[in-house]
């Protein structure tokens, strides 16, 4: 047939929609993002809001990602990927956007200084703290850079030095298949470590749902995040060492089997875990949820559980008592829970 030239606006508006018309007839549109342009700086994001406005003007219900080193993106991206140090940065700006209802991720891209990493010369504990990061900031995403971005030949030369250690992939070729690395094995480590947090998160949004109204006050990702603190407390400060982040994780394991125990009992404590108080003065609020009947004690001292096995008192907080106590008793059987804090003068 007689060959068309298009400008690349004419060409879009013939391919987007019916693109995004194959990916709904195929049932994958919602599991399809469309990129528009790599790492949009806040010098040329006028630039790129045309082209995401051109894309979203064709194809509306085709989400857009893209990563962004910049944070004028409000009304042109449903899914923001900030490289992690400019996530820490302007962290309120991107959670403002999450909060209106735009998906939030991060990535890593050449060397990150402070924040863990996963080149092959970083410790490899790096690599699997990535996705307790993704927990305690409520990131629901990681871009994936890269997989298998190759040098001609990647067994004797990794990486080009531009890229970092081996910034570019994490797994080898082979003939007809690939190899396995270590890293691989931490990503997947790392991966499971997040799904067992968000067991934990889910299981007490069902003990909140179950409780009824009067317990509003329960969050159900607070307990997933002071664990996930113990192992990455800052986006750049964290744990290489890995017996701090096993015992994090069997703390998940036993809290998360715990909540079935007789007789039940929630926790949780405003400021959260690990937080830091004042002496003396420094006080921390307990609320509670256990069996109706159940006689608890915090910190030595009796707190009442009414009809509804709602509970609650505040203790004070000295550099002797950092710790608040909670025990729970009766014919089914004992519970104690503890809570440490910080307490500076």
């Amino acid at each position: 047939g007689e060959r068309v030239k298009l400008s690349g606006e004419q060409y879009l508006q013939q391919f987007l929609p019916a693109f995004e018309q194959h990916l709904r007839e195929k049932g994958w549109l919602d599991r399809t993002i469309f990129h528009i342009a790599d790492e949009p700086v806040n010098w040329n994001v006028r630039s790129w809001r045309k082209a995401s406005d051109l894309v979203h003007r064709y194809a509306p219900s085709l989400r857009r990602v893209d990563a962004i080193e910049g944070t004028d993106f409000s009304g042109a991206l449903e899914i923001w990927v900030p490289k992690l140090p400019h996530l820490n940065n302007w962290f309120d700006v991107y959670k403002k956007a999450q909060r209106e209802g735009n998906e939030l991720w991060y990535y890593l891209a050449m060397p990150t200084e402070a924040y863990p990493n996963r080149f092959i010369d970083s410790p490899l504990i790096e690599t699997r703290i990535l996705y307790w990061l993704n927990y305690r900031f409520g990131l629901t995403g990681f871009l994936h850079w890269g997989f298998n971005s190759w040098t001609d030949n990647p067994f004797e030369k990794p990486s080009n030095v531009s890229d970092g250690a081996d910034d570019a992939w994490t797994v080898y070729p082979k003939q007809g298949g690939l190899l396995d690395s270590l890293r691989w094995e931490a990503t997947r480590n790392g991966l499971e470590d997040y799904e067992y947090l968000w067991l934990l998160e889910n299981r007490i949004a069902e003990i909140k749902t179950q409780a009824g109204p009067g317990f509003s006050w329960i969050d159900p990702s607070q307990r997933g995040v002071e664990l996930a603190s113990r192992v990455i407390a800052r986006m750049n400060v964290f744990t290489e060492n890995p017996e701090v982040l096993y015992d994090a994780k069997l703390a998940i394991l036993r809290e998360l089997l715990d909540l079935d125990l007789s007789p039940r009992l929630l926790v949780q404590t405003n400021p959260p875990e690990g937080s830091t108080v004042i002496d003396h003065t420094g006080l921390v609020e307990v609320f509670g949820l256990s069996d109706p009947g159940t006689a608890v004690v915090v910190n030595g001292k009796a707190v009442p559980v009414d009809e509804s096995g709602y509970f609650a008192t505040a203790v004070s907080m000295t550099e002797d008592q950092n710790v608040v106590w909670v025990e729970a008793k009766s014919a089914k059987g004992e519970r104690s829970i503890q809570r440490s804090f910080r307490v500076i003068h």
